[in-house]
């Protein structure tokens, strides 16, 4: 297996897609199609490669090149399965993208903020992502690409139903705004369930982040717009960001609970997750993301000063099983990643080292 150049640069340089805070990141997408042509999925290969060839002509125009981040391009028929897996961890696509497509293309900024996928679902699907979490500026960025992209295209525009996309939930304005909460005092009061059907109740949805096992790994959340018609992007936005800030403010509260009370139990809970970072010899990719997400939860109370945020952000990407086929050259089995996972923690966390000429049967 061979990784694409360009992809492999993501995973040696790009920032962690994490921030700090119990809000760790947000983005947006955009979706759009073109004027006169079918949607993908009913193109014959040469519309598709008359949409690809448009569009590929309007992001390399100054105007466009000069606004977004500097980027890369690729057709999507050059990239392994691997290359995709390690952009879905990173956020950068939401959907497959289709293996015998033709047309199918790729940009994506070199440090990770930015990304359109050309013939995929849509025509144009356009990704902003941020670790600082404010939407509101995300907002004002996609807008003024959007502007920019549509005096080169025409989109399919209808009066009634706005814009127009393959499939109707994503019709209207086309938009998606999502964040990404760290939500572990509220995992550890089990109150969770219950604050996210709230969450759902408010017309969004609320998803695990990394579901494994049907669990939310790492006790990352997603939280996101179902609907995106009958209200413009300042109104979605706007709803997002007051149930991230409502999450927020619970979480802070049973935060703070647990810095009063500091119950055995919870140091308990930071001491076990350290020792397993610390000193395991494997380490699967669930049990890494529980155990950073605790030792963080420990380090933002002030309870646990041994870890460091910024290497739960770190170790929070680099850990994942595409990422660790980046940093390797090669494919991995599950025993041979979950070997390196958990050497890399050892030695950032000063853990032991095998003696000298050890060889793990």
């Amino acid at each position: 297996m061979i990784l694409h150049p360009f992809i492999k640069n993501i995973a040696d340089n790009m920032p962690p897609y994490f921030g700090t805070g119990t809000a760790v990141a947000c983005g947006i997408s955009l979706r759009r199609n073109i004027a006169g042509y079918p949607f993908p999925q009913e193109a014959s290969n040469n519309l598709l490669k008359s949409i690809q060839e448009l569009v590929c002509a309007t992001f390399q125009s100054d105007e466009i090149k000069g606004t977004l981040p500097r980027f890369f391009e690729v057709p999507a028929k050059d990239l392994t399965d691997t290359d995709k897996e390690l952009l879905c961890e990173r956020d950068l696509i939401s959907t497959p993208i289709p293996e015998e497509r033709c047309g199918a293309h790729l940009f994506c900024a070199e440090d990770g903020s930015f990304s359109a996928l050309v013939n995929g679902q849509d025509h144009l699907e356009l990704r902003l992502i941020s670790p600082d979490c404010d939407l509101e500026s995300l907002r004002d960025e996609m807008e003024h690409i959007d502007n920019l992209l549509s005096k080169k295209i025409r989109y399919m525009y209808h009066n009634e139903y706005g814009y127009l996309t393959a499939s109707p939930i994503h019709a209207g304005t086309g938009l998606h705004v999502w964040t990404v909460v760290h939500l572990p005092a509220l995992t550890l009061a089990s109150r969770v369930k219950d604050l996210l059907e709230q969450v759902e109740g408010m017309g969004l949805e609320a998803e695990a982040f990394y579901p494994i096992k049907k669990n939310a790994a790492g006790n990352l959340y997603r939280l996101t717009n179902v609907s995106t018609m009958g209200e413009g992007g300042y109104e979605i936005v706007q709803r997002v960001c007051n149930a991230t800030q409502r999450l927020i403010q619970e979480e802070e509260r049973t935060r703070n609970d647990i810095i009063i009370r500091q119950t055995p139990a919870f140091l308990n809970a930071c001491g076990r997750s350290f020792g397993l970072l610390k000193y395991s010899y494997m380490l699967p990719t669930a049990e890494m993301l529980d155990a950073l997400s605790i030792l963080k939860l420990g380090t933002d109370t002030g309870v646990f000063r041994h870890f460091r945020e910024e290497d739960w952000a770190s170790m929070a990407i680099k850990g994942l099983p595409a990422h660790l086929v980046c940093q390797n050259n090669g494919e991995l089995t599950p025993i041979e990643a979950g070997e390196i996972r958990a050497k890399m923690l050892r030695e950032l966390l000063n853990g032991p080292k095998p003696q000298a000429g050890f060889k793990p049967a």
